[in-house]
């Protein structure tokens, strides 16, 4: 709960922030945030039904590497989205052929930032 100020006095309420389109703000927007981790196949699932989204938010999702160098890099992709939940992979770079660097999926235990962002 936050006290937000009301021309002079306050009231305990819920904090709301303000959300934005192309169209300008968006009315009873939600934000839910969370860390998940994959599993031994690369696969990251989170259930964010605590946020009564009507509809599949917008899903942002992103992956800590282990380091700074460029094999070290983590690739998230969100596969599926509902109102309740969504499921995504996480691939990092494996080799070199050619030039041409391939990925794989990563194994268990990489965290995964989500955020989902809807009405």
């Amino acid at each position: 709960m936050t006290d937000i100020s009301m021309g002079g006095g306050s009231t305990r309420g819920p904090a709301r922030a303000l959300i934005y389109n192309a169209a300008g703000i968006v009315p009873n927007a939600k934000v839910w945030s969370g860390t998940v981790t994959t599993d031994a196949n690369g696969v990251w699932s989170v259930n964010y039904a605590a946020a009564g989204f009507t509809a599949p938010p917008r899903v942002i999702a992103n992956a800590t590497g282990p380091g700074n160098a460029a094999a070290n890099v983590r690739n998230v992709s969100t596969t599926t989205k509902t109102a309740t939940g969504a499921t995504g992979i996480c691939v990092a770079p494996a080799v070199s052929v050619l030039g041409f660097i391939t990925v794989s999926l990563v194994g268990a235990g990489v965290s995964v930032d989500v955020v989902a962002v809807g009405e």
